[in-house]
């Protein structure tokens, strides 16, 4: 097709991933980023239920697949434009990091139980627009995401003096230093509208099943 051709004639061959350690990575933290780390994860085990440390950690997981999933899905032209491939054309190599999965773990219990009461309370202190809380919660999903984007970038740039999860800077809808990137606001909604109407568990197996149909459809389709 016409899209299959654009995207192998222009390609992006660099690699931004290529020398990724997270050994290395861990060195450049300095003492006082120590000190964030384990506030941070004294926090976390203190202030949270046993219950909800194992959902972080399993929706953690399933973030690091449809991470490591979306670079096979996308191609990434010489624009900085990311396109998702029909299902024939390779994708980029899959990536993820120890960093993020140890971030979104740390940050999920705000990210979703945060984020439920916080519209549970709007349902409960203003009645009349309890018909609107789920709509509420779907549309605002992403503002959730890129709160989470903005603190965990910020937090990384701190502990490494640069991000090495992920760098929207120069692709379209770029914003907050490559923090966040607007054109994923779909993406976004997407994922909200699961965490509206699925538990955890349910949700991670309804990701997880489309990721893998996806998997399955792309290597049938390039045999």
């Amino acid at each position: 097709s016409d899209k299959a051709a654009y995207l192998l004639a222009n390609r992006r061959q660099h690699n931004d991933h290529a020398d990724y350690s997270f050994i290395r990575n861990l060195k450049l933290i300095r003492k006082e980023g120590w000190v964030v780390c384990g506030v941070a994860f004294l926090l976390w085990v203190m202030c949270t239920q046993t219950q909800t440390k194992i959902d972080a950690f399993m929706m953690a997981a399933t973030y690091s697949f449809i991470e490591w999933s979306w670079y096979t899905y996308t191609v990434e032209t010489t624009d900085r434009v990311v396109h998702i491939a029909p299902l024939r054309v390779k994708g980029r190599p899959g990536f993820t990091t120890v960093e993020q999965f140890i971030g979104n773990m740390l940050y999920l219990p705000i990210l979703v139980n945060g984020y439920n009461v916080f519209f549970t309370l709007i349902g409960f202190i203003f009645p009349h627009l309890h018909p609107l809380v789920i709509p509420l919660r779907i549309i605002c999903f992403p503002l959730n995401i890129w709160l989470l984007e903005i603190v965990q970038h910020d937090v990384f740039k701190f502990l490494f003096g640069f991000n090495p999860a992920w760098d929207y800077t120069g692709a379209p809808g770029s914003m907050f230093d490559g923090a966040i990137n607007i054109a994923h606001a779909k993406l976004w909604i997407f994922l909200g509208i699961i965490a509206a109407f699925c538990s955890p568990i349910a949700g991670i197996y309804v990701i997880v099943t489309i990721l893998l149909t996806i998997h399955t459809a792309k290597l049938i389709a390039r045999r």
